[in-house]
């Protein structure tokens, strides 16, 4: 096997096993700003993996690779001129195909989105006005009895709540819920969100891709809740998404009470350390370097294998 389909071997493997990862570290009550960090660069990862490999192996001498292969190892020509060319091309047609469909679907997908959320955000602008809000204002109160909160993206972001979620909360939780809420505007939440869903509609065979959009929509809101608790305390939000059931809000929009309710309930039952932004950093950091190099171990296995036996063959 080449060093171009181990690359793209190993970005498969890690698109497989990512799942399992990031929904072990999600469990494990990990940072969910680290969380997010590392499936954003898995992803991109995985895609670098696959989508390099296939154009290099349908370039000539691919594209150079071939001379820095063999200044890693002096028999690594030898053994390229044995590989199967036929095998590799037949791979890069295949891939670059895949590729092309996955990229006309993801474009598709990201416009009818896109289109979605700009008349859902019209539509909620148009209720502002006839509640008599200002144009300005971010925050619309629907006359309804059921305790919602939802958050829309656009300019202004909007957070739409109901005057049952009012009349049934305290006044410390209520603001936690619209600190809740505001955290997914401030975040980018929704992009985060719009990303995962499009890239799961682009590549459903890849399992990364394919589990993206509950995963980030659960982590989102994580991370919302852990914003919240820095404002308004643990207790407030615990209290508010303990009064509130699981609703339906519009596609486009972010609603508190949607996913995974029962795990962060878990989560903000027992008190947890906040580290100091600082310390954030540098794990985010750390998580963001060991994500993006994964996809390409098998590569740089093979890399530094050759180049020792290149030493060992000239000693």
């Amino acid at each position: 096997m080449t060093a171009v389909l181990a690359w793209a071997v190993g970005g498969l493997l890690v698109a497989a096993l990512s799942p399992l990862f990031l929904g072990s570290m999600m469990r494990r009550g990990v940072d969910p700003h680290v969380v997010l960090v590392s499936w954003g660069a898995l992803a991109l990862g995985t895609v670098v993996s696959i989508s390099v490999p296939v154009i290099l192996s349908l370039l000539p001498s691919h594209g150079g690779v071939s001379s820095l292969i063999e200044f890693a190892h002096s028999c690594w020509l030898a053994l390229h001129d044995d590989a199967p060319a036929r095998l590799e091309t037949a791979v890069g047609v295949l891939g670059g195909s895949t590729l092309v469909i996955g990229a006309v679907r993801g474009t598709v997908h990201l416009f009818s989105f896109s289109r979605t959320r700009r008349e859902l955000h019209q539509q909620h602008l148009g209720l502002l006005r006839i509640l008599g809000g200002a144009r300005s204002s971010s925050l619309l109160w629907l006359p309804v009895s059921v305790p919602f909160a939802y958050s829309i993206a656009g300019r202004p972001a909007l957070v739409v709540a109901s005057d049952g979620l009012r009349d049934q909360l305290d006044t410390e939780a209520l603001a936690a819920v619209l600190a809740h809420e505001r955290a997914h505007i401030t975040g980018r939440h929704h992009l985060l969100v719009s990303a995962a869903q499009t890239l799961a509609y682009a590549f459903p065979w890849l399992p990364i891709m394919r589990s993206s959009p509950p995963l980030v929509r659960a982590l989102v809101e994580i991370e919302a809740d852990s914003r919240a608790v820095r404002q308004h305390g643990r207790e407030s939000v615990h209290r508010a998404l303990r009064s509130m059931t699981p609703h339906d809000v519009p596609v486009a929009a972010l609603g508190i009470a949607q996913d995974c309710l029962a795990l962060r309930l878990d989560r903000l039952s027992s008190p947890r350390t906040h580290h100091a932004t600082p310390i954030r950093y540098l794990r985010t950091l750390a998580a963001c370097g060991t994500a993006i190099v994964l996809p390409a171990a098998p590569l740089l296995a093979l890399l530094g294998a050759m180049a020792m036996a290149s030493c060992a063959t000239g000693a």
